[in-house]
């Protein structure tokens, strides 16, 4: 059977839509068409794994994120890997994964149900995290960060 395909409208959904193509939704709602995610999406092998905030103990060395992005984090993780090196990394929680493409998780629509994400863990702090919002930035993110403080979100936009 085929799926229906419709799309949520807003005024950000259309931005981002314009950014990352039109997000088709199976019909019942429950996420993407596989079509779209076939599209937009593609697996990323990581340098050096993560441990996933969600499952301590567990390590994932690929994620899924918008083919957008995948130039713009490659370069970012890079960068990172670089400056600090794996036993300071994990110090400082730097490797460390939460999310990058999370369908229904908020509310709202967002660059996270377009895989265009990156949460950082909120064990990042300290000049760490001043290093690293600066490593984001300059591989083109916007961080949600920089109207409340507290928030770990870069933004693929």
């Amino acid at each position: 059977m085929n799926d229906i395909v419709f799309s949520p409208t807003s005024d950000a959904i259309q931005q981002l839509e314009a950014l990352y193509g039109k997000f088709d939704l199976r019909a019942d709602g429950s996420g993407p068409t596989q079509g779209w995610e076939g599209r937009n999406l593609r697996e990323y092998s990581l340098e050096r794994r993560l441990r996933y905030f969600w499952a301590p103990g567990s390590y994932l060395t690929k994620i899924r994120i918008n083919k957008r992005m995948a130039s713009a984090i490659s370069q970012v993780l890079g960068e990172i890997n670089s400056r600090w090196e794996a036993k300071q990394a994990e110090k400082e929680n730097l490797d460390v994964f939460v999310r990058s493409y999370c369908f229904g998780c908020d509310s709202e629509p967002n660059a996270f149900w377009y895989g265009a994400g990156w949460r950082l863990s909120p064990l990042v702090t300290g000049v760490a995290l001043e290093e690293v919002i600066k490593v984001f930035t300059r591989h083109g993110f916007t961080w949600a960060g920089a109207t409340d403080k507290r928030r770990r979100d870069f933004y693929y936009l």
